[in-house]
């Protein structure tokens, strides 16, 4: 027993990469992420689990590698079985992936190692020997940010949409409909509303086709789920706030706002049922951005996970 042990060979591939272990750890153990580099996979990080990494089979490979999670100590150290499946197994690879991360100067000190190559496993052996070297893939995915055109436009569709909410509950909503002033308001108001329909359009249209860095992930699959349907909320929102502004000044506002006919403004707003609906989605969308802002804090100062380039817009890392 001792001879075979003995027999077996470990391949090490080391690396100093420029990130601390928190977020190292997070590309080796939130799924997406280890998608993103290595391979698919059903992985948890929790002892004692099995789990697959999946690809495309290969000549002599099925694509498919049996595990399961051995010691899980956070930002430190992470050992799992490494084999063969299938038909695969009886003869194939069986050996133990353990990744070290020890703080170094300038980021940390990543030890991959595989051990128990046995003498009839050479060719299994250079192909892992080839294959880890995409682990170097990780630090690109580490690395990677938005497109600035994505960054601008999130900021500022920001401030057009949070200095439109400013403008419409402190002072469109104060001021009466018989002050003068309040036309030339309405007129920025609802100009500045069109403007941020077409940057939000643009904008859909960019994130859809350009590419992004992974998904951040709070590590709790509930919540993970939730945050697409909060981001497309964003979406649904603001178009609905434009829809119903829009309807509200063709409804009876297009001549006195937008031709100037002179016209007086209706002693209330409230009797065109769009602008009441317009009144609940600005309350809406308020919540929206303080749970976004909430969120982005969390990413940044707990997590400390956001990519430059958005405020919890997606980030990644």
């Amino acid at each position: 027993m001792t001879d075979a042990i003995a027999a077996t060979r470990t391949l090490v591939v080391e690396r100093v990469m420029p990130h601390p272990p928190e977020k190292i750890w997070r590309a080796l153990t939130q799924g997406p992420l280890l998608e993103e580099w290595l391979m698919q996979n059903d992985f948890q990080p929790v002892v004692g689990r099995r789990f697959n990494f999946r690809a495309d089979p290969m000549p002599h490979w099925n694509g498919v590698v049996d595990c399961e999670l051995l010691v899980v100590e956070p930002n430190k150290r992470l050992s799992y079985r490494w084999n063969a499946s299938g038909a695969e197994a009886a003869t194939g690879i069986k050996t133990i992936v353990t990744w070290t991360l020890t703080p170094a100067n300038g980021g940390t000190h990543v030890r991959m190692e595989q051990s128990g190559f046995r003498p009839e496993d050479t060719g299994n052996y250079q192909g892992a020997n080839y294959g880890w070297q995409k682990y170097d893939a990780m630090n690109t995915i580490l690395m990677s940010h938005y497109q600035p055109l994505l960054v601008t436009l999130h900021w500022l569709l920001a401030v057009l949409i949070v200095a439109m909410l400013c403008v419409g509950f402190f002072k469109l909503a104060a001021m009466p409909n018989t002050d003068p002033q309040k036309i030339g308001i309405l007129l920025i108001h609802m100009s500045v509303g069109m403007l941020i329909l077409a940057l939000m359009a643009v904008r859909f249209v960019a994130r859809m086709w350009a590419r992004r860095p992974a998904d951040a992930t709070t590590g709790d699959p509930m919540l993970d789920r939730i945050a697409p349907v909060t981001h497309y909320g964003f979406y649904i929102l603001v178009f609905l706030m434009v829809g119903t502004g829009f309807a509200t000044a063709i409804a009876g506002l297009n001549r006195s706002v937008f031709q100037g006919s002179g016209e007086q403004l209706p002693p209330s707003f409230a009797v065109y049922p769009t602008f009441v609906a317009h009144g609940y989605l600005a309350l809406l969308l308020a919540g929206f951005i303080i749970l976004h802002v909430l969120a982005a804090l969390y990413h940044q100062f707990v997590r400390k996970d956001v990519r430059s380039g958005g405020c919890g817009s997606g980030d990644g890392l």
